[in-house]
């Protein structure tokens, strides 16, 4: 969760409020909601190794450059659906001011499916047309 925390508060912040730290002297609380359910099985690309670069070891002038190559194979992933909600409430009352979700299906395990690029993703989204409310979901690929 420390991720979408922080991703949240980057896309609040882009929005025009400012972050407070601590609790208890906002005069606005952001609530989150973060749900990730497995739905199957999907494919990803499989990784490759790093490009290197190695000197001479012989003490003669040169040197050797690795380039990894595609191979062009695949590996199967978990498949998640992870869904942020946001919820923007007046200090001490109950009733929203404002929220938004937001919903993306990304392979676990995955580069695109790491928190930190989860996170930042959802938070945008959920808060892409702030202030207007959005009825329903909104998708992110």
């Amino acid at each position: 969760m420390p991720s979408f925390v922080i991703a949240a508060g980057e896309a609040l912040g882009a929005k025009g409020f400012t972050i407070l730290g601590g609790s208890g002297h906002a005069a606005y609380v952001a609530e989150l909601t973060l749900t990730r359910v497995d739905v199957g099985t999907g494919s990803a690309k499989a990784a490759v190794g790093s490009s290197s670069v190695a000197p001479s070891t012989s003490g003669s002038v040169g040197g050797g450059v690795t380039i990894p190559l595609s191979t062009g194979k695949s590996r199967l992933v978990p498949l998640q659906r992870i869904r942020l909600e946001m919820r923007i409430r007046r200090r001490g009352e109950e009733g929203a001011v404002w929220d938004g979700v937001a919903v993306t299906v990304r392979g676990a395990g995955t580069r695109k499916g790491a928190d930190d690029m989860v996170a930042s993703d959802l938070s945008q989204a959920v808060l892409r047309n702030y202030p207007a409310n959005i009825e329903g979901v909104v998708s992110v690929p």
